[in-house]
């Protein structure tokens, strides 16, 4: 339970504006996760899934080549950090084809993120027919990006298009 696993995380992240997926043969993942600092490539958070396992994190990288520790931790440490963290997502993730479909609650409800996990950077990968209309946000969003985007708009649901736009738009200038 206390083995640090180290992996390398290649994949590539779309903005789902439209969808045809049907979710409901689907099995959900409730997921909550925690964020705790960032630095210019590395962030640290912890994850609550299903409300029975918890893993902490530290991801270093930026865009579809990420380095990640992982380590399982119990169940009640991850909801006291996750009680203190300053960032926190809610979100309904649903596995089709190797796809992860991300579907985001509370403030950011009605985003919808896919996340293709690929065997190395160079790997071609094809769009399903669902994803009817998208945007690559690989080298622009990243989970902790919408959790401080949604720490930013608190009590206000659904109030997360502009501020994500202008998210994309100031990271693709980096």
């Amino acid at each position: 339970m206390n083995k640090i696993e180290i992996e390398e995380e290649i994949e590539r992240r779309f903005w789902v504006k439209s969808h045809t997926l049907d979710i409901e043969p689907l099995k959900p993942k409730d997921i909550i996760q925690g964020y705790f600092s960032s630095f210019e490539d590395s962030c640290f958070r912890v994850r609550i899934t299903n409300n029975n396992k918890s893993v902490m994190t530290g991801k270093t990288g930026i865009g579809k080549k990420r380095t990640e520790e992982n380590i399982l931790i119990p169940l009640y440490q991850a909801r006291m950090m996750v009680k203190y963290t300053p960032f926190i997502l809610h979100k309904t993730r649903y596995v089709i084809d190797d796809w992860e479909v991300d579907f985001y609650h509370n403030n950011l409800d009605g985003l919808v993120i896919a996340e293709k996990e690929m065997d190395s950077d160079s790997e071609k990968i094809e769009i399903p027919d669902w994803l009817t209309d998208y945007e690559e946000v690989t080298e622009t969003v990243t989970n902790l990006h919408l959790a401080e985007l949604s720490a930013t708009i608190k009590d206000e649901t659904n109030k997360w298009l502009e501020p994500l736009k202008a998210l994309i738009k100031r990271n693709q200038s980096r």
